[in-house]
């Protein structure tokens, strides 16, 4: 190397040791990376000036330029928007995380309380959980004759039959949007119109009710192949206006309807023996019910009220089950537990 060339390649490494130290500056104070940034490209411009007035001959000019204008580049272009791209790809992570989080939330939830309800848990949604007195259609359903059922069997036994009979009627309360309350022994309560509106809330009531008689047959298909006494249901379904929201203790609570109208409904259930049906619906179901006929069955004092309530059946043609009821008959759906044989 000549003494001409000299300064030019001194003005070169000078230039890469200031850019390098700048670099590292910019790096470690990320908060001011405007003011590192513009003074990394002052010392470019400086370097660059001076490294091509010392500078001869075309071929040197070129690597002066290209030396100096790349790592400009990079500074100006790719560093920015490389740093911003991390940033966004940690906030999308983050936020998808939460998301999963809040969805794993809700599925768990949604066993033990409505899914419209733990939606609303999650996304603090407190319009969803105040209080709030309003009209639903109440359900309460029954084993008949359980007492003399559990008798006869072992509790072991009796554990798995009431397992399948909760499974099987509360998949289908679940279908047609029933927000279920509480299991009370063998009984199910169950109610629409809340905690989110439905209009045909007497219609599905009752198309439950049918629905579950079938998913009944079914299950008690199963029972009599394993030596099990075969089960019967009765049900009474009413319309009326009662306070629905959280309540309990500050421990536990619990999404629920309490008024004259659950007691009315849970008094009609027990009447359902009285006049040999399984399927017992109030006068205002009847008038708030569109698609069925009813039976007039008779005009009673409920115990405890002083109003007397007229009590229908509903009229409909025994009609097969629709394509999610036509399994196979007693064979194991995926994920059902099998049912005990028992030896008489």
């Amino acid at each position: 190397m000549t003494a001409n060339n000299r300064p030019g390649f001194l003005f070169i490494l000078l230039a890469v040791l200031l850019l390098g130290f700048n670099i590292l500056e910019l790096i470690r104070h990320e908060g001011d990376i405007a003011r590192q940034a513009s003074n990394v490209i002052a010392y470019l411009a400086i370097m660059a000036m001076l490294a091509a007035t010392v500078a001869d001959g075309k071929r040197r000019s070129m690597i002066c330029f290209w030396i100096f204008s790349i790592p400009l580049a990079v500074l100006i272009f790719v560093w920015p928007a490389a740093q911003t791209s991390i940033h966004a790809g940690y906030a999308l992570f983050f936020l998808l995380w939460a998301m999963h989080e809040k969805f794993n939330h809700i599925r768990l939830l949604a066993k033990y309380i409505p899914k419209e309800l733990a939606d609303a848990l999650v996304f603090n949604d407190s319009n969803r959980l105040r209080g709030e007195f309003k009209e639903i259609t109440i359900m309460f359903c029954d084993i008949q004759s359980f007492t003399r059922l559990s008798e006869k069997v072992d509790p072991e036994e009796l554990v798995l039959i009431l397992n399948h009979y909760f499974s099987e009627l509360s998949a289908v309360l679940q279908r047609h949007g029933a927000t279920i309350d509480k299991y009370i022994g063998d009984s199910i309560m169950a109610f629409w119109n809340a905690p989110a509106c439905q209009a045909e809330h007497a219609d599905l009531a009752i198309d439950a009710a049918y629905q579950m008689r079938f998913a009944l047959a079914r299950l008690n298909r199963k029972l009599t192949r394993s030596n099990l006494p075969p089960l019967s249901i009765s049900i009474a379904i009413h319309t009326g206006k009662a306070a629905v929201g959280l309540m309990g203790s500050s421990q536990r609570l619990s999404y629920t309807a309490v008024g004259e109208a659950v007691n009315l409904c849970a008094r009609l259930e027990a009447l359902t023996r009285n006049y040999n049906t399984n399927l017992l619906i109030s006068n205002t179901t009847r008038l708030a019910a569109g698609r069925y006929d009813f039976k007039y069955l008779d005009r009673v004092i409920i115990r405890g009220s002083c109003q007397s309530v007229s009590v229908y059946t509903p009229v409909a043609p025994e009609r097969e089950p629709n394509d999610e009821y036509r399994h196979a008959a007693g064979k194991t759906q995926p994920g059902e537990m099998p049912l005990p044989r028992r030896v008489c």
